[in-house]
């Protein structure tokens, strides 16, 4: 029987998306609004949100700026 490899994707946390992307922390939430987040609180509490790196990618792609 052979056994499924799977990919352990990559997460970040909303300081280092605001870091990577030279935003402000309410930047980031402003962007990643409609976007897939993995939150760890219970509904309407505060909690650690994380960013998956598709996610990120999909941001960074989108937001990238061309100088010529």
């Amino acid at each position: 029987m052979a056994m499924a490899t799977q990919q352990i994707e990559r997460h970040f946390r909303i300081a280092e998306v605001a870091k990577l992307l030279g935003l402000s922390r309410a930047g980031v939430y402003n962007i990643l609004r409609g976007e897939v987040l993995v939150d760890f609180s219970r509904p309407g509490k505060k909690g650690t949100k994380l960013v998956p790196e598709s996610t990120l990618k999909r941001l960074l792609d989108k937001h990238r700026i061309t100088f010529r």
